[in-house]
């Protein structure tokens, strides 16, 4: 998704993501400004597009910024995520990379992953809008969004998103691993277990009556 935006001035979005990655953590390309994770930069508002991996609750920005965020099925995410940090090929030419203690989460297997990975990692669509991990309070920050999209139909978020801006997004695959894993049954019973405060968190939020795109 922030390639998408990275890549409006006409420059290629990885290009863009290595010039956020140094200070001062802002650039301009072809006439848009961008901002990454800096807060204080992110609470001036004097970008086209800012984004951060920051918890929601640590991020003020200027009264009516247009907010947006991307939701994904818990436990595929957290499948992706071992995917991704047990390849050891997948941040090749990519701005930002996995700390080594990371992909150490992932040496000795699936089961022994979800051993290591810390609560906050494991539900970190939780832990990005409630910093006590509480399901009502992280429904009310992401509800106060003002698009809540989906991992799994995200290029239809993106459309609706570039309609409604007026700017022509175009949505692209990065940083794909490509290391074959699917966990057993029992693995998924596991997982789903473990996740059942976010599985809890998407029902509120389809409750709510909000279409998530």
């Amino acid at each position: 998704m922030a390639h998408a935006f990275l890549g409006l001035g006409g420059e290629e979005a990885g290009l863009v993501e290595r010039r956020l990655k140094r200070r001062p953590f802002c650039t301009v390309s072809g006439g848009y400004r961008f901002v990454h994770d800096d807060l204080p930069l992110l609470r001036r508002g004097d970008y086209f597009f800012g984004y951060s991996h920051q918890p929601s609750y640590r991020v003020r920005l200027p009264e009516l910024t247009f907010t947006f965020t991307i939701l994904r099925d818990p436990a595929e995410r957290v499948i992706s995520l071992y995917r991704y940090l047990a390849d050891p090929r997948a941040d090749e030419g990519q701005a930002f990379e996995a700390p080594d203690h990371e992909r150490g989460w992932a040496r000795k297997g699936f089961g022994n992953f979800l051993a290591c990975l810390p609560v906050r990692d494991l539900r970190n669509q939780l832990y990005t809008f409630s910093g006590s991990g509480s399901v009502p309070e992280a429904a009310e920050r992401i509800l106060a969004c003002d698009l809540i999209m989906r991992t799994e139909s995200l290029d239809h978020g993106i459309g609706k998103m570039a309609k409604y801006l007026g700017v022509p997004l175009t949505a692209q695959r990065t940083r794909q691993s490509i290391f074959d894993f699917r966990p057993t049954g029992a693995e998924r019973e596991r997982l789903r277990e473990l996740l059942e405060p976010e599985y809890q968190l998407l029902t509120l939020l389809n409750s709510a009556g909000r279409a998530l795109l």
